[in-house]
C-alpha cells in the first residue's frame, strides 16, 4: 500500500521539476533573445559615436561637419528597428513569467526612437542640423549607461558565465576594426595632398 503512493508522490514530483525545468529554459531563451538584440542596438549606437569622435579629432571637424558627417554615418550603419521590434517581443514575451523585470526593462529600446522623432521634429521647426548633433550626442550619453544596466540585469538573468562575458565586453575600449582605420588613414593621407 505504501509503494504506490510513493511511486505517486516520486511521480508528481518528478513532473513538476520537469516542468519547472522547462519553464526556466523557455525563460533564458527569452532572457538570451532580449540580451542579443539590446547588446546589438547598444553596439549600434556606440558605434556611431565611436566613429564619429574618431573622425572629428583626426580630421579637426567643426561643429557644422561634425553634423553632417554624423547624418551621414547614421546613413551607412542600418537602422536599428528590427533590434528594438525583436527585443520588444522577447520582452513582452517574459513578461508573461517576470511582469517586474519586463516594465523595467520595455523602455530601453525606445531611445533611438526617440531619437528619430527628435530629428524629425528639429527639421520640421528649422533647428540647426549641429544644434541636433550636440543635443543627440548629449542624449545619447545620458541613456547609454540605463542600456548598459539593463543589459547587465538580462546577462545576470541569463547565466554567470553570460554575466561574466558581458561585464567584460562592456569594460573593455572601444575598438574601431582594422578596415576602418585603414580607410580612415587613407581619407587623411588624401585629405592632407
Amino acid at each position: 500500500m505504501l509503494v504506490p503512493v510513493v511511486s505517486l508522490i516520486a511521480g508528481w514530483f518528478l513532473s513538476e521539476m520537469s516542468k519547472k525545468s522547462q519553464i526556466s529554459r523557455e525563460r533564458r531563451a527569452l532572457v538570451g533573445r532580449a540580451l542579443s538584440n539590446l547588446l546589438e542596438l547598444h553596439h549600434q549606437i556606440r558605434a556611431v559615436e565611436t566613429v564619429l569622435q574618431l573622425l572629428t579629432s583626426r580630421f579637426n571637424l567643426t561643429t557644422e561637419a561634425e553634423a553632417v558627417v554624423r547624418q551621414i554615418i547614421q546613413q551607412i550603419i542600418p537602422e536599428n528597428d528590427e533590434y528594438v521590434a525583436r527585443y520588444e517581443e522577447a520582452v513582452a514575451q517574459l513578461s508573461e513569467s517576470d511582469p517586474i523585470t519586463a516594465f523595467r526593462l520595455s523602455t530601453n529600446a525606445q531611445i533611438p526612437r526617440f531619437i528619430t522623432k527628435l530629428r524629425t521634429l528639429s527639421s520640421l521647426n528649422g533647428i540647426q542640423n549641429d544644434e541636433m548633433s550636440f543635443f543627440e550626442k548629449q542624449l545619447k550619453d545620458l541613456f547609454v549607461p540605463h542600456i548598459e544596466n539593463a543589459i547587465k540585469e538580462l546577462a545576470r538573468l541569463h547565466g554567470r558565465a553570460t554575466s561574466r562575458q558581458v561585464h567584460a565586453m562592456l569594460d573593455s575600449p572601444r575598438e574601431i576594426p582594422d578596415e576602418i582605420n585603414v580607410l580612415i588613414q587613407k581619407m587623411q593621407g588624401d585629405h592632407q595632398e
